[in-house]
């Protein structure tokens, strides 16, 4: 063969080039077509499921309407939890008619506040059978719970505001809800959340934005918004939701509400739809919510039994201590207004000393107490949820609308290494410290496996510090302090999760159960001192601290009450003294 035969030309080579650059671009057209395709047929199918409950929410409202006496609906509402449930076991009340009371008040309020996403379908059949039991062996006998969107249930499905999940439709209950169902009660509506539950705001594309019912303008905080929203509205006596960082106790500060995060695994938590799928270093769990202590402390007394033991093995066959809730021996009792990290608003940190005051007039004990390490736990803890660098959390909204909620913190993870570190450079000369260390930790950092349990390891020693201080420097039975540096405050105001967790993330990483209860409102003095407020820093989370609460006169104000681990009726009684000695 000659070698003239061998050689390619520069035109056949160019003629290559041309195939090879048709043949990418085809490729990569195609595949943007596909790509646009999945997240138009995802939409659509969001936009048919919104639609298609909102007009059986709407049909189930006007049947209601026509059937309902609405005098006798108010003096089943004013109830609450065991008031309610000695009125269903002695059959002065039969279970479908306080179910039928309960979907039409949720139908009606959440026509101004968005608060439910589906009224469940099996739940009239439910509260029929459960009449056809002996009242006297059901703790909850007929009680209507309402349950956070992220908590599976059969045959509707669980989607946290994702489109892509709204094909995944669960078999079956999630151990919550079927120990619920085996002590009476009646599952009847889900309530709205925040997408993938990271944030402490209140929507999703999906379902939309829930509403404060104390104020429409105003959120209810999150993710468990639409719980917080629909107990505070009176369209719920009991519900649940739940909490890593925050998640129950926020929304309950911020509606005028008592939640309850209890001890990891103390209530089961399997089968559920997580934020951060796989991360354990720093567990949610789930917990009530209700308009007051009594309905919460009637929740945990029916939930701790044998069903759920035999159900869930993760959770340890403790039952609820009725001799250490009804203790009368004083407590001593840890306090603290201001964390260092994030300076609450005056009106928060008046709650904590009114409390305080109020607790010491009868007979306890209280002490200061100082958080340890704040700066470095919540720099961990943050790097903790974002050990991958949030790359699971963009796997999941990659075909779906980012909510407006979120895109600030999916903005983190997207941001290229060199940008965050540049940009974390700028911040730590012009701004804070904090906030800079802050942006790396969305980063991640060093993903591997060995910074992992690093990361895990530092988690475990930090508890074994507050846990000696706790026992051997302060001899604490409790504490109290904030919820929150932040009081109730307009939609789209808490816009930083890392600036307003401290005080709700520290006892998720020491696996404290904790608990929320209002006991004041803020006042005009509170809007007055707030013009002078400065926090530690002075940088934009504390500066923003002010123009969010500028307007919030009249909103509720909780305080935070704390117990050491599987001490959840220490925790209890604590809020039920608070709630006595400062009724709202």
């Amino acid at each position: 063969m000659k070698l003239s035969e061998l050689t390619v030309t520069a035109e056949d080579a160019t003629d290559v080039g041309k195939k090879c650059l048709l043949t990418f671009a085809a490729i990569g057209a195609a595949y943007y077509l596909w790509y646009r395709n999945k997240c138009s047929q995802l939409r659509l199918k969001a936009i048919d499921k919104k639609r298609a409950e909102q007009e059986y929410i709407k049909q189930k409202l006007n049947t209601l309407q026509r059937e309902l006496n609405e005098e006798q609906v108010e003096e089943i509402l004013k109830l609450n939890g065991p008031e309610l449930l000695e009125k269903l076991q002695s059959r002065e009340i039969e279970p479908t008619d306080a179910l039928n009371a309960y979907i039409y008040k949720a139908c009606k309020v959440t026509g101004d506040i968005n608060c439910i996403t589906e009224v469940l379908k099996d739940c009239e059949e439910v509260a029929r059978e459960v009449s056809t039991k002996n009242p006297k062996d059901l703790p909850l006998y007929g009680i209507p719970v309402s349950l956070k969107e992220c908590m599976k249930t059969k045959g509707t499905p669980s989607c946290v505001g994702l489109a892509m999940y709204l094909d995944q439709i669960p078999t079956e209950d999630l151990v919550l809800a079927k120990v619920l169902k085996q002590c009476g009660a009646v599952p009847f509506v889900k309530t709205n959340t925040v997408q993938i539950m990271l944030s402490i705001e209140s929507s999703n594309p999906i379902y939309g934005e829930t509403s404060n019912p104390l104020n429409h303008e105003f959120s209810p905080a999150g993710s468990s918004s639409g719980e917080g929203a629909i107990v505070g509205a009176g369209a719920s006596v009991l519900g649940f939701g739940s909490d890593i960082a925050g998640s129950i106790r926020v929304p309950a500060h911020f509606c005028g509400i008592c939640g309850f995060k209890p001890t990891k695994y103390r209530i089961s938590s399997s089968g559920m739809i997580w934020s951060l799928m796989g991360q354990n270093a720093v567990a949610s769990t789930l917990g009530p919510m209700a308009r007051d202590v009594d309905t919460i402390v009637m929740a945990m007394r029916a939930l701790l039994c044998d069903t759920m033991f035999q159900l869930d093995k993760n959770v340890p066959p403790i039952k609820f201590n009725e001799e250490l809730y009804n203790s009368k021996t004083p407590l001593r009792i840890g306090y603290y207004m201001d964390d260092g990290y994030m300076k609450p608003v005056p009106a928060c940190q008046r709650a904590v000393r009114m409390t305080k005051e109020a607790l010491q007039s009868a007979g306890h004990t209280l002490v200061p107490f100082e958080i340890p390490d704040i700066e470095e736990l919540m720099e961990m803890t943050t790097r903790a949820f974002y050990v991958d660098g949030g790359r699971g959390n963009i796997e999941r909204t990659k075909y779906d609308i980012v909510d407006k909620r979120l895109l600030p913190s999916w903005r983190r993870w997207s941001m290229p290494s060199i940008v965050m570190k540049l940009y974390s450079m700028y911040l730590d000369l012009f701004e804070s410290s904090r906030m800079a260390k802050d942006l790396l930790a969305y980063g991640g950092g060093d993903k591997s496996a060995h910074n992992l349990w690093k990361l895990t390891a530092w988690i475990e020693g930090y508890k074994m510090k507050f846990w000696t201080e706790w026992r051997e420097k302060y001899k604490l039975d409790a504490l109290i302090c904030p919820v929150h540096p932040l009081v109730a405050c307009p939609k789209g105001m808490v816009t930083n999760m890392t600036a307003n967790m401290s005080y709700s993330t520290a006892f998720t990483v020491t696996n404290c159960p904790a608990g929320v209860v209002p006991v004041t409102k803020v006042n005009q003095k509170d809007i007055e001192e707030l013009k002078i407020h400065k926090g530690h820093y002075d940088d934009q989370w504390d500066r923003h601290c002010v123009k969010a609460c500028m307007g919030s006169i009249n909103m509720p104000v909780g305080v935070q009450c704390v117990s050491e681990p599987w001490q959840e009726e220490v925790c209890l009684r604590l809020m039920r003294e608070v709630e006595t000695l400062l009724p709202m």
